[in-house]
């Protein structure tokens, strides 16, 4: 697949010209084999280095016309092989260039003292989790002033915050391959953990999402009952032995692991004023927990949300994959 990415690039580059097509392609086959090497060393020639930081100071090289057009290559992919289900994995990478005294145009990272830009990617891959390609991608800077911000992340509405990113990274799915019958589920960690977007994910025909959790949020019609309480209090529906691979700070080993799983609604928390208003949304929720943890080492413990159906064992087990 590698060896035709750049090839895929000249019909899918976003660009207003085939000679910029041409060379996105020789600047993509370039780093395929050594993506770690920097533009002279990829480029292999002074002239080719040239003419590489030409195609990126080209006003018309823009990151929007690039990453729409690898999704619509990506989803016209979809429709072309129609499979059942596809994953769209959402994540944030930081992006640090503090090395790069001469930079313009940075912003704070996770210290005052870092520079760069912050990327947060969607990536669909098939449901064995083969990359297939980018359908969207966000780029931003992080301003000095909002450091040390997040003492107030409850007073400000979710558009004035980084966590709108997941949101706007929901994916945009072409109606023809809703109507092929391609599921698409989007998978992501805890951090996105955010009561907008589970609820944008549950009334979203053309999405699934499968979500780690974060917050033990309150349950609705319930006295003082929350998530995490609830549904460690389910009967065990199922056991495994999941392999643990080896760290440092933890001894490889296959852990048997507990499944649990139960539905739930979920009580709306208080957002600021003029903000659209939350409604309790009802969701299924899988646990998985070693059952006898070495000593001294945390259980693996993974405490999931889904819009998936969650009925069975596996229903279950399809959630946790």
């Amino acid at each position: 697949m590698l060896a035709t990415l750049g090839e895929a690039m000249i019909d899918y580059s976003g660009l207003p010209d085939r000679r910029l097509s041409e060379r996105l392609k020789t600047v993509v086959d370039s780093f395929i084999g050594q993506p770690g090497a920097s533009i002279p060393q990829a480029s292999g020639s002074v002239e080719a280095t040239k003419a590489t930081y030409r195609f990126f100071d080209n006003k018309r090289v823009t990151h929007k016309g690039l990453i729409g057009a690898q999704a619509e290559a990506t989803w016209n992919r979809v429709k072309k092989e129609k499979p059942a289900v596809v994953i769209v994995a959402q994540d944030t990478t930081s992006l640090d260039y503090s090395s790069h005294k001469q930079t313009s145009g940075l912003g704070v990272l996770e210290s005052e003292y870092s520079r760069g830009l912050f990327m947060h990617t969607e990536l669909l891959s098939s449901e064995q989790g083969v990359p297939w390609g980018l359908v969207g991608q966000q780029l931003w800077t992080r301003p000095v002033e909002a450091l040390g911000k997040r003492h107030s992340r409850k007073e400000r509405a979710i558009e004035d915050k980084e966590s709108s990113k997941w949101l706007n990274g929901l994916p945009k799915i072409p109606e023809t391959v809703s109507a092929a019958g391609t599921k698409v589920v989007m998978v992501s960690d805890r951090e996105s953990d955010v009561y907008e977007v589970l609820q944008a994910c549950s009334v979203r025909p053309d999405l699934d999402g499968v979500i780690r959790v974060s917050w033990d949020r309150a349950l609705a019609h319930s006295e003082g009952q929350h998530l995490f309480e609830m549904v460690h209090n389910q009967p065990l529906k199922h056991s495994y032995k999941l392999p643990v691979q080896g760290t440092a700070k933890r001894t490889e080993r296959e852990a048997l692991v507990e499944v649990r799983f139960t539905t739930v609604t979920l009580n709306p928390p208080a957002r600021p004023a003029g903000s659209p208003k939350l409604k309790p949304l009802t969701i299924g929720v899988v646990e998985v927990i070693e059952a006898q943890p070495p000593a001294n080492e945390p259980a693996v413990h993974w405490l999931l949300v889904t819009t998936l159906p969650l009925n069975t064992v596996d229903d279950a087990l399809t959630v946790i994959r």
